[in-house]
């Protein structure tokens, strides 16, 4: 059945929480540790199996593949958007971007806090969907293009978000995945004997660069 399918998933004594758990994990993994994901994770492309629990992808005509830079930079967006942090939002997704006619720096930065930082403001109860949304269309307005590899990267990682907190309201991408994206990250790391500390998710990925051969 589809992964929100909740009523038939409750009914055969399957647990929603294990479920986002195992599906936000592999759904990470795809996006910032190996770089090649499934493009269009909706609902009816993620289903589970009532009789083994098994969460299952189908139809992969559509994937992606993201540099190692380029998962740098996604674990860098969900950081600063995480922290509401709409400047440093619009600094990261105006450096994967590129123009398509002349862009006003100054009218950018300001269009972009007017128009996002509603979404981030910490009052706020939209999803994080809607900020990265309105995010694509203030490059756009501005004469910006982001990366179409990167684009689909994110496009799956809200659809993956979507899934998650219909399963479990409270663990998607920003909470539950941000935190399953530093253990998965840490055990590849400390896999290829490198001492990490006691650092946090921010440390990491300051870190990150320097490990890059760990990663690949």
């Amino acid at each position: 059945v589809k992964i929100t399918d909740i009523e038939r998933i409750r009914g055969a004594g399957l647990d929603l929480d294990t479920l986002s758990e195992r599906f936000l994990e592999a759904a990470v993994k795809q996006l910032l540790v190996d770089g090649f994901f499934h493009g269009d994770p909706h609902p009816g492309n993620v289903l589970v199996d009532l009789n083994s629990s098994n969460v299952c992808m189908i139809d992969l005509g559509m994937c992606g593949q993201l540099t190692l830079q380029q998962r740098f930079t996604l674990i860098k967006l969900m950081i600063v958007v995480r922290q509401q942090d709409a400047a440093a939002m619009a600094q990261v997704m105006h450096g994967l971007s590129t123009p398509f006619r002349a862009v006003d720096e100054a009218a950018y930065r300001r269009d972009f806090a007017r128009r996002v930082g509603r979404f981030l403001d910490p009052d706020s109860k939209a999803p994080v969907g809607d900020a990265m949304n309105v995010g694509f269309d203030v490059l756009r307005d501005n004469g910006l293009r982001l990366d179409p590899a990167f684009t689909l990267a994110v496009k799956a990682m809200m659809q993956a978000e979507v899934i998650a907190t219909t399963l479990e309201p409270g663990g998607g991408m920003l909470t539950r995945g941000y935190e399953i994206a530093e253990r998965l990250l840490r055990e590849r790391l400390a896999a290829e004997c490198v001492r990490l500390g006691g650092h946090g998710a921010e440390g990491l990925l300051l870190d990150l660069p320097r490990h890059a051969p760990a990663l690949q």
